[in-house]
């Protein structure tokens, strides 16, 4: 496919941004591109970072997923792209600080974008230090990743783990970010990715959104941790505000209003009949499925919540 052509999609795609979308993200022309300038980079085997600026003190970072599948860019790894934006979307939708994104379409050149050929996102920068490298006791054994079922973890590790409920009494907004994560079934949250600011947490990393049902897992442990009664005040106040956040998801984000997040981030990523990662909708459609199971499964999540307060 020519590079015409290639514009010529991510002009149509950028054109199609939905009112749904449109003031939750920021826009690719924040950044004054002629003055604009690469102040570093960071690559792994998975991600390139660059971290951007322009002469008027505006700082940004660009982020793709270069991880290959025998020597070819993973179709997974454009997909997280869109899973970042739709996880980004949700969280400014239920107030949660944090940055903000924007899809930088194939073919697009853009500072600091190193492969014109894939996908990018845009991200604002939020302030502070990652709990990981913060100073300050109270986050050192901080643990807050909803981990997913595998690599020999048993279950009782697994989603609203013991562990994860007692690093929530942490810090008021943590019961917030857990629930967050839940709902947007979001599985990669951990001390790395939460900043803290004047004593107020911010969030990156929205990219691991629909990776599994959490939901589910977080029924499961609390029933089991309902028959043990060995939850503490703190714990049980934590997990108040965790049910509180729910139900305010539900309400500002219901089902439909998922898809529609989900759908526009899927047309901006070109995962779209016709689109350039067509041959990618089953991916798209995988991942939908997780949305509906998540949703359906907080559903009964919040039932048990209420049954802590049962005498």
């Amino acid at each position: 496919m020519s590079r015409s052509i290639l514009m010529i999609r991510s002009i149509v795609v950028l054109m199609g941004l939905v009112l749904t979308t449109a003031a939750y993200c920021i826009s690719l022309d924040i950044i004054d591109q002629p003055s604009a300038y690469v102040k570093h980079s960071i690559k792994t085997h998975k991600n390139v970072i660059s971290f951007i600026a322009d002469k008027r003190g505006c700082s940004y970072l660009v982020k793709q997923n270069n991880k290959k599948k025998n020597g070819v860019f993973s179709l997974n790894s454009q997909f997280k792209m869109v899973r970042e934006l739709f996880g980004s979307l949700v969280a400014q939708h239920l107030g949660i600080k944090g940055h903000r994104v924007c899809l930088i379409p194939v073919g697009m050149p853009y500072i600091g974008k190193q492969y014109t050929q894939l996908l990018a996102t845009l991200h604002s920068v939020v302030p502070g230090t990652s709990l990981s490298k913060s100073r300050k006791s109270l986050y050192k054994n901080v643990f807050v990743k909803q981990w997913s079922p595998g690599r020999g973890r048993g279950l009782r590790k697994c989603g609203l783990s013991r562990e994860v409920i007692r690093s929530m009494t942490a810090h008021d907004t943590l019961p917030e970010i857990v629930a967050l994560d839940t709902y947007t079934a979001n599985n990669d949250r951990s001390r790395n990715n939460v900043f803290e600011h004047n004593n107020v947490l911010h969030i990156i990393d929205m990219d691991c959104s629909l990776s599994y049902n959490l939901a589910h897992l977080a029924y499961c442990q609390l029933i089991a941790l309902k028959k043990k009664k060995c939850l503490s005040l703190r714990e049980l106040k934590a997990l108040k505000c965790y049910q509180h956040t729910l139900e305010r998801s539900i309400k500002k984000c219901s089902l439909e209003k998922l898809y529609a997040l989900f759908d526009d981030a899927c047309v901006q990523g070109d995962f779209t009949q016709g689109g350039i990662f067509a041959h990618g909708l089953p991916l798209a459609h995988k991942h939908r499925k997780i949305l509906t199971e998540n949703f359906q499964d907080v559903l009964e999540l919040i039932k048990v919540l209420r049954s802590f307060d049962e005498k």
